[in-house]
């Protein structure tokens, strides 16, 4: 099944809306079935109709989220020319999407959701993704005489470890201000573009 058919299920939709909400308040843990099935106004037994188990849903919930996530970075990251304005892009929509979920990804941080071999594969992928996505960014970069010639693996990387820090004091509410108008975000952007210069 295609991701962007997974989702188009009016009570599929619903019922992943319903876990968002349900799993935000109480947590992998706490979240019971019956619960989500009531937000979502449809029986118990229709959530088992469309998804085998808690954790099966959980992980269609993560995935409909990082397709929404996606979605809308691919709307945000059109107007970026320079190099820079991508960097900017690429902390400002991810942070301000953590800060719209928060209580979602203090979930998958702290209250340790089920991960097997299957979500460790999915991410494993994800993050290949990202490498290579923002690799080319670099790489391009590199071609236009933005930046100097670099590893351009390395720096996705230091990037992708930057958003991740920067994002987790967001999660946590280390980060007193708005994503995007905080300035450690902005200060790791001027560092990684003066060493990159």
């Amino acid at each position: 099944m295609n991701i962007n058919d997974r989702f188009c299920g009016d009570k599929r939709l619903r019922i992943i809306e319903a876990a968002i909400a349900v799993f935000s308040r109480k947590g992998f843990h706490g979240a019971k079935v019956e619960e989500i099935a009531e937000v979502a106004e449809v029986g118990k037994g229709t959530v088992y109709e469309y998804f085998k188990s808690k954790k099966d849903l959980f992980l269609e919930m993560v995935l409909y989220i990082h397709k929404k996530y996606e979605d809308i970075a691919a709307r945000e990251f059109l107007g970026a020319i320079t190099f820079r304005q991508r960097l900017q892009e690429f902390f400002r929509v991810p942070l301000e999407f953590l800060h719209q979920h928060k209580e979602m990804a203090l979930i998958l941080l702290a209250d340790h959701p089920p991960v097997d071999g299957d979500v460790n594969r999915l991410i494993l992928l994800k993050k290949q993704q990202q490498v290579s996505k923002v690799s080319k960014m670099v790489e391009h970069a590199i071609e236009q005489g933005e930046i100097r010639p670099v590893n351009p693996k390395a720096v996705a990387q230091l990037i992708l470890g930057s958003l991740a820090m920067v994002g987790s004091q967001v999660v946590l509410g280390e980060e007193e201000k708005e994503p995007g108008d905080g300035k450690l975000e902005q200060d790791v952007i001027d560092i990684i573009m003066r060493g990159l210069k």
